[in-house]
């Protein structure tokens, strides 16, 4: 349950030493990228005391926003304009078709110290390494460790 679900039906009742080799299309995982993903977020939020827009902020960036509920997702800078930010919100695979290979090495129970290890050392994360919780993400997770501050 911390994977794609049509990425976890692929591997479902495999065994050690069992091959995969499959492909999910974009539909099957995160999906084609969505206009309404594209914001435009005001300038004035990335900018220091001093009038001067923050370091982090370039073009092609990937950034860590906090929405106002509190929940943290992750942006790309697609442009910077005097007024605005553009940020695309999609998530960084989404459109593409994804082809796994691989084998399974071992299968077993999930120990507590893998459990801890996965969720970052929090109840209730995404499993996607970070530390922070993703509740309400789209289904699929945020796509990475998120290096959130």
């Amino acid at each position: 349950g911390m994977m794609l679900p049509a990425f976890e039906k692929q591997l479902f009742g495999l065994k050690a030493g069992d091959k995969f080799d499959f492909v999910l299309k974009c539909e099957e995982a995160y999906g084609e990228p969505s206009d309404e993903a594209v914001q435009e977020l005001p300038r004035e939020i990335f900018v220091d005391s001093e009038g001067k827009l923050d370091a982090l902020v370039v073009e092609g960036a990937t950034l860590p926003l906090h929405t106002p509920d509190g929940q943290i997702i992750r942006g790309s800078v697609l442009e910077i304009k005097d007024e605005v930010v553009v940020f695309d919100f999609n998530h960084p695979l989404a459109g593409e078709d994804l082809h796994f290979i691989g084998a399974i090495k071992e299968v077993h129970d999930a120990t507590p110290e893998e459990i801890e290890q996965f969720f970052g050392g929090h109840d209730g994360g995404c499993g996607c390494g970070c530390d922070h919780d993703h509740e309400g993400h789209e289904e699929g997770g945020c796509g990475g460790g998120c290096g959130c501050h």
